[in-house]
C-alpha cells in the first residue's frame, strides 16, 4: 500500500510542517514493512500491487481497552423509538421492528421485547394539559397491534417503562401498593394503566422474561463485532 502524506510535526520544539512520503507493505491485514520511498524501488516488492491512498492517513487497527460489546449489539437488537414524533409513528416503528425480528404481535416468544427510548413530549399528536408535560401513554395504545407480544419499553430517561397488557400478565400479580421508590400509574378503578416509574420498573427488569435468549445474544455479539471493525477497532477488551 502506497501513500503520500503531509503532516505537522508533533514535537514541541518546532511548529514547521514536515512533508513526508510513507510507504507501507501490508499483507493479510498486518503491516509488514514501514518506510520511505526507498522501499518503492526494493526488488522484494516489485511484484506487490500498489494502492495510492491519495494523501490519506493510514492507521493500524485500534484496541478498545474497555468495551461493552454485548450491550452494543443488544442496542441494535432492541427497538429504538427515540426519533418518533408521534404516537402513530411509535406504532409504525414497533410494527416494523416486530416484523423484521421475525416476531408476531399475536405470539409470546418467552421474553420481553425491550428497548424504546420514547419521549411523549416529542409526540405531535398528543396534547399537553395546560403547561404540564404531555400525558404518559397507556397499555391500551399498544394492545390492539400487540395483544400477546409482551412489550416493556423504556422512556428516554430510563426512569419509566411503558408496558402492554401482555407484559403485565407476565409479571402478575401486580402489587396493589407502590413499591418503595417507585410508582404504578392506575386508572379510576385502580387498575394499572401500563406506566411504571422508577423502582416499579424492576417488576420487569428483574423478571426472567428480561433475560435475552442465547440466540439473540449471539446475533447481537456478531453485529457488535462487525460495527467495531467498520470503525477501525480490530480488538476489544470486554468489560
Amino acid at each position: 500500500i502506497e501513500s503520500s502524506i503531509e503532516s505537522s510535526s508533533s514535537t514541541s520544539t518546532t511548529t514547521a510542517a514536515t512533508p513526508f512520503t510513507a510507504f507501507v507493505v501490508a499483507s493479510d491485514g498486518r503491516f509488514l514493512h514501514i518506510g520511505t520511498d526507498a522501499l518503492r524501488s526494493d526488488p522484494a516488492f516489485a511484484s506487490v500491487p500498489h494502492l495510492d491512498m491519495r494523501r490519506q492517513v493510514i492507521f493500524p487497527g485500534f484496541t478498545d481497552a474497555h468495551a461493552h460489546l454485548l450491550a452494543l449489539g443488544l442496542a441494535h437488537a432492541e427497538v429504538d423509538l427515540s426519533a418518533a414524533k408521534s404516537k402513530t409513528e411509535v406504532l409504525q416503528l414497533l410494527s416494523a421492528f416486530v416484523h423484521d425480528s421475525g416476531l408476531s404481535g399475536d405470539v409470546d416468544p418467552g421474553y420481553f421485547v425491550m428497548g424504546g427510548r420514547w419521549d411523549q413530549n416529542m409526540w405531535e399528536d398528543v396534547t399537553a394539559s395546560g403547561t404540564t408535560a404531555k400525558p404518559f401513554p397507556t397499555a391500551a395504545d399498544l394492545d390492539a397491534l400487540f395483544p400477546n407480544l409482551p412489550l416493556a419499553l423504556y422512556r428516554v430517561d430510563m426512569h419509566a417503562i411503558w408496558a402492554n397488557r401482555a407484559a403485565m400478565r407476565v409479571i402478575a400479580p401486580i402489587p396493589e401498593n407502590d413499591p418503595p421508590g417507585g410508582h404504578i400509574f392506575r386508572d379510576e378503578e385502580g387498575n394499572p394503566t401500563g406506566m411504571f416509574i422508577d423502582n416499579a420498573i424492576q417488576l420487569f427488569t428483574l423478571h426472567p422474561y428480561a433475560q435475552t435468549p442465547k440466540s439473540v445474544r449471539v446475533h447481537a455479539a456478531t453485529v457488535a463485532m462487525k460495527e467495531c471493525v467498520q470503525n477501525g477497532l480490530t480488538s476489544v477488551h470486554d468489560a
